[in-house]
């Protein structure tokens, strides 16, 4: 576009040839004659030039500002006139105009509405900061939804902005049905059909062509498809809004399912479940939810798993103790898989949970030599300091290998490269880890444990062993020494550490026990395992005892069929022990199906907690971020006193039992 000069400098211009013309027709008038007419000629050209130039400026300066004020009527007119609520206002959040649709939303003649009712009708206030940013800004009013759009003014107002108030009920309507046409994957699987020896292959294939019928009319009761996509797997595709039914219902197909064996087979036949509410493609959408069946089936299967967006996570069912299966094909393969890792990787670290025991520091040791066996550096990690641990590390003073072996936390963290394996045990739960800092820091990950599992990782384990079927930890490390160590490698000692672990959770075979267990228990005295030397591992002293006894003497039975014992002294770690030796005991109490025992250590409440057989207490300890298996669980609540998690704990009782009914 060319530039057009403005009136000022033509009078300039024309001033300077008028006043050199006119020095011109002087001079010719006072010496040369003959310049007069020329130098007249010339003035008067000059003026008629400057009078069209002049008139042609103020023409153009005229028609300019009736385009403008033409321009500016039609704008407002147009944004008077417009549906969408329109609003002018300063810098400072100050109201300067609205239009008639803005005044209907308002209800009131918007002149008429001060600065402190626009801010609680827009619900919060609009300051210069918010405005400066010129980005949507998302509002209430009137029970509706709507998005304001400011957008800077330039010129006299500069500063000031104009905003647009754009309705979206109808777009988050529509949003909320999109979302709640959301296709979902769920995956199901028969838990344990095939792991019945009795079961021949007719009565096998009956029993699934009758839970099939029951798969398929839940899934068209749901409006949804079902198909078998495996042996025992099943997938099935609903919408995201029949979803929060089935939750609802508690995923009563698992309770069908359950019903429809008794009394067909001795293995009570269960499903289990999983389905992640997600976006993404379809093949996203089957991983998130097979990752959430396996997450089921890790803590013991006849349960659901439902996965939501942000990590959240909802159990269902869960109700059925797990039968122990005799199948040890699993183990083999983690004894190849840890083989592995163990060989790439320039140190082992290994570590059980905190306030460890019997069966924790006897994986750890049988972890340990496995190790070694690959010629592995290996350290345990745990406090040398605990009382309870004293006689076990001394059971190994003998071998020289284990020299040096044993270190505390905050020595393991120097030894953290990016080549060092972390292999935890006996727990699964980070927040009971002996060190979460060693397991946040640590570059891979496995993890091997029989206790269901409760939260997501935070660090994704590149082994994730959990059994819940399993008797203990240690009978887990026992059969991976069974499939990848050499006879004759295992030391007598190391053999009776893990035959001890066993012993402390099948409280000496009594409970928890299935083939597998007294198969590894039949490994381990091949390895030399003294049954006798091991018994001498649970000796107590005097004050242990007392500690006992003071637990028994605070007993409370608790809606007729749970005893709840506690200690309010400030304990030390063997107070633990003699809590869940209370907990032990108090099931011999008439009536009782469940006992929890609590102390205190370090301002930290434990809770231990054991089962008849009827209640879940896994399920109840659950809810107060503790974890375990059908009848035994432990927590540890930090920032209560005994009145609040006594309160606590009850609540969590009256929930489980009240769910149950």
């Amino acid at each position: 576009m060319k530039r057009r000069f403005g009136s000022p400098v033509l009078a300039v211009l024309f001033s300077v040839l008028l006043f050199l013309t006119s020095a011109a027709l002087v001079y010719g008038a006072l010496f040369e004659k003959s310049f007069v007419l020329p130098c007249a000629a010339l003035i008067a050209l000059e003026i008629v030039l400057f009078l069209i130039f002049t008139f042609a400026a103020y023409a153009r300066a005229k028609k300019r500002r009736v385009s403008e004020d033409w321009t500016q009527s039609v704008s407002m007119e147009f944004l008077s006139g417009v549906s969408l609520p329109v609003l002018f206002l300063s810098e400072h959040g100050e109201i300067l105009w609205t239009n008639d649709a803005f005044g209907d939303l308002v209800g009131k003649n918007a002149s008429e509405l001060s600065d402190e009712e626009l801010d609680a009708f827009l619900d919060e206030p609009l300051g210069y900061e918010r405005l400066k940013e010129q980005a949507p800004i998302e509002l209430r009013i009137a029970d509706c939804d709507y998005k304001l759009l400011p957008y800077c003014v330039s010129g006299e107002r500069e500063g000031s902005y104009v905003c647009v108030l754009i309705d979206l009920s109808e777009e988050k309507k529509l949003r909320q049905e999109l979302k709640m046409r959301n296709p979902l994957i769920v995956f199901f699987a028969v838990d344990n059909v095939s792991d019945d020896p009795a079961m021949s292959d007719a009565a096998y294939r009956g029993v699934l062509a009758r839970i099939a019928p029951l798969l398929e009319e839940w899934a068209q009761g749901l409006d949804g498809v079902l198909r078998e996509v495996g042996r025992d797997r099943y997938l099935c595709v609903i919408e995201e809004a029949r979803l929060e039914e089935v939750c609802a219902a508690r995923f009563d197909i698992l309770d069908q399912v359950r019903a429809l064996s008794a009394g067909v087979v001795e293995i009570p036949v269960t499903i289990s479940a999983g389905v992640a509410v997600s976006a993404g493609t379809l093949h996203e959408k089957e991983l998130a939810s097979y990752q959430a069946l396996d997450t089921a089936l890790q803590r013991g299967g006849d349960q659901a798993v439902v996965r939501r967006p942000g990590g959240t996570v909802e159990y269902f069912g869960g109700r059925t103790k797990t039968v122990q299966r005799r199948n040890r094909i699993r183990s083999r393969v983690v004894a190849n898989e840890l083989s592995n890792l163990v060989r790439k990787s320039e140190r082992v670290l290994i570590m059980g949970h905190a306030m460890g025991d019997h069966d924790s520091f006897g994986a750890s040791v049988g972890v340990a030599r496995f190790c070694m066996e690959l010629g592995a550096k290996v350290n345990i990690v745990l406090r040398r300091q605990d009382p309870n641990l004293s006689p076990l590390m001394e059971t190994l003073s003998g071998i020289p290998e284990y020299a040096g072996v044993f270190l505390d936390p905050a020595s393991a963290q120097d030894l953290v490269g990016p080549d060092t394996l972390l292999i935890v045990v006996d727990t699964n739960n980070p927040r009971t880890f002996e060190s979460p800092e060693l397991y946040e820091n640590s570059p891979t990950v496995v993890i091997i444990d029989h206790h269901r599992k409760t939260d997501e990782f935070i660090v994704a384990p590149k082994i994730t062993y959990i059994d819940p079927v399993s008797s203990s930890a240690c009978e887990m490390v026992s059969e991976i020494l069974e499939q990848g160590l050499e006879r004759g490698k295992l030391h007598r000692e190391e053999a009776e550490l893990l035959f001890a672990g066993i012993m402390l959770d099948t409280k000496q075979f009594t409970r928890n026990t299935g083939t597998r267990t007294f198969a590894a228990a039949l490994y381990l005295r091949e390895m030399e395992a003294n049954p006798a030397q091991t018994m001498r591992l649970f000796k107590t002293d005097l004050d242990t005892m007392l500690s006992e006894l003071e637990f028994e003497q605070n007993v409370v039975l608790y809606r007729d069929v749970i005893a709840i014992a506690a200690s309010d002294k400030k304990g030390t770690a063997r107070d633990k022990i003699a809590a869940s030796r209370a907990a032990d005991r108090l099931l011999n109490l008439k009536h009782v199906q469940a006992s929890f025992a609590l102390c205190m250590i370090d301002d930290c409440i434990h809770i231990s907690a054991r089962s008849a057989g009827k209640v879940n207490v896994q399920l109840i300890l659950e809810r107060l971020h503790g974890g375990g298996y059908f009848d035994a669980a432990g927590a540890q609540l930090r920032g209560f006193d005994f009145t609040g998690a006594l309160e606590l704990l009850k609540q969590s009782i009256d929930a489980y039992l009240d769910d149950q009914l």
